[in-house]
């Protein structure tokens, strides 16, 4: 039985060229650069920010953590009930 040439010579030439090319740097060509708008840089400011904790948010928080599990904490219900539905009104 004869198996005719799938002309793998052929294909390995190709690839050598190819991977010359590749290899050659090109004169002349620019390379990729990244810009970011100043809008976006001022969405960076703003998110820094924003992720600065406040110098007594975690005293005001183990504060209240403590009087949460010491039972001394009270909400006043007229309060929760008003939030509510403001926060009904908006949707």
């Amino acid at each position: 039985m004869k198996i005719p040439s799938v002309g793998m010579p052929g294909a390995v030439q190709q690839y050598q060229r190819v991977r010359s090319r590749a290899e050659t740097p090109s004169v002349g060509m620019e390379t990729d650069r990244t810009e970011i708008s100043d809008v976006a840089k001022s969405f960076g400011v703003v998110l820094k920010v924003a992720q600065q904790e406040e110098p007594d948010r975690a005293a005001k928080l183990e504060k209240l953590a403590a009087s949460i599990n010491d039972g001394t904490y009270h909400v006043e219900g007229k309060k929760v009930a008003e939030r509510m539905l403001i926060g009904i009104s908006k949707d």
